[in-house]
C-alpha cells in the first residue's frame, strides 16, 4: 500500500499549480501522506512513489534520480501527447487504485552516457529517451565515427545521430525515420538524423554492447540528453553509451498496454 508520496509538478505550465493542490488534497484525503517538490529542484527521492504532474518532458526530469533510487513513478499528463504519462486530469479519480496497491509495473531500461577528453570525464548523464548528437545552429554537417565494442560499426555524415531506448523509439528517433520499438524488447537504437548519404540506416543493437562516438575534428557538435541543455564537444571527444545498470519503473493502472498507446497517442 502507497503511504508517502512525492509530487513533482513542473509549474511553468498553466493551471499546473491548482492541478497539483487538487492532486494533493485527494491523496491526503485517501490517507497518504504528501510532499510537493519541483519537478527542476527535486534532489532527493525516497518516497514509495513520485507523481508528476506536466508531461513527458517534467517525467523525464525526475525519470534518473527516481530510477536511483528504486523509487516507481506515475506521471499526470498536461502535455499534448503524453505517451508515458498514466493519467489525464479528468481521471484523478484512478489515483485511488494505486494507493491500494492495484497497479502493475512497467519497467524501462536506461542508457549511461560518458563523454571524455584527452582521458577525462567532462560530462556524464543518464537517458530515458536518447541522447542526441547535433550540429550547431547554422546547420553544418556532423561527421562521426560509431564504434561498438571496440570494432567499427559505421561512419555518419549529416544533421548528426539520436542514440534511443525503445522508450526513446516513439520520441525525436521516430520524427527521424526510426522504427517503433516495443519497451520489453530492451534494445539500443542508432538513428541517423538527415544524413547525407543513401545507405545511412537506423541500426539496433544488444543492450549489452558498448557503443562509443568520436566526432570528426572538421566537426563542431554538441550532445543534450533527454532534451536536456546541449554540451558542446570538441574534436576527437569520445562518447561512450552503455546500458545504466538500473531501471525506471512506471506505476501503471489503466489495462491500456503499449499497442493501445500507439493507436491512441500516434
Amino acid at each position: 500500500m502507497i503511504k508517502t508520496i512525492q509530487l513533482c509538478p513542473n509549474l511553468n505550465k498553466p493551471n499546473a499549480a491548482a492541478l497539483t493542490e487538487e492532486i494533493r488534497e485527494l491523496l491526503t484525503g485517501f490517507g497518504a501522506s504528501v510532499t510537493v517538490v519541483d519537478a527542476r529542484e527535486m534532489t532527493s527521492c525516497h518516497p514509495d512513489c513520485v507523481i508528476t504532474v506536466g508531461g513527458d518532458g517534467t517525467l523525464l526530469q525526475v525519470a534518473a534520480r527516481a530510477a536511483d533510487a528504486g523509487v516507481p513513478v506515475i506521471g499526470i499528463n498536461m502535455g499534448r501527447l503524453g505517451f508515458m504519462t498514466e493519467l489525464e486530469p479528468t481521471e484523478l479519480h484512478l489515483l485511488q487504485r494505486f494507493i491500494c496497491g492495484e497497479w502493475t509495473k512497467d519497467e524501462r531500461m536506461l542508457l549511461r552516457v560518458h563523454v571524455a577528453r584527452n582521458g577525462e570525464t567532462v560530462y556524464q548523464s543518464t537517458a530515458l529517451n536518447d541522447a542526441v548528437i547535433s550540429g550547431d545552429a547554422r546547420a553544418r554537417m556532423v561527421e562521426l565515427t560509431i564504434q561498438a565494442d571496440g570494432k567499427q560499426l559505421a561512419q555518419v555524415a549529416g544533421d548528426g545521430l539520436i542514440v534511443a531506448t525503445p522508450t526513446g523509439s516513439t520520441a525525436y528517433s521516430l520524427s527521424a525515420g526510426g522504427p517503433v520499438v516495443e519497451p520489453c524488447a530492451e534494445v539500443v537504437l542508432l538513428t541517423p538524423i538527415c544524413p547525407h548519404t543513401l545507405d545511412a540506416r537506423p541500426i539496433i543493437l544488444s543492450p549489452e554492447r558498448k557503443v562509443v562516438l568520436q566526432i570528426n575534428p572538421r566537426s563542431q557538435a554538441f550532445i543534450s540528453v533527454d532534451g536536456q541543455d546541449a554540451i558542446a564537444l570538441t574534436a576527437d571527444d569520445m562518447v561512450t553509451i552503455t546500458r545504466y545498470e538500473k531501471k525506471l519503473t512506471l506505476m501503471r493502472i489503466k489495462p491500456v498496454g503499449f499497442m493501445e498507446r500507439i493507436g491512441s497517442k500516434l
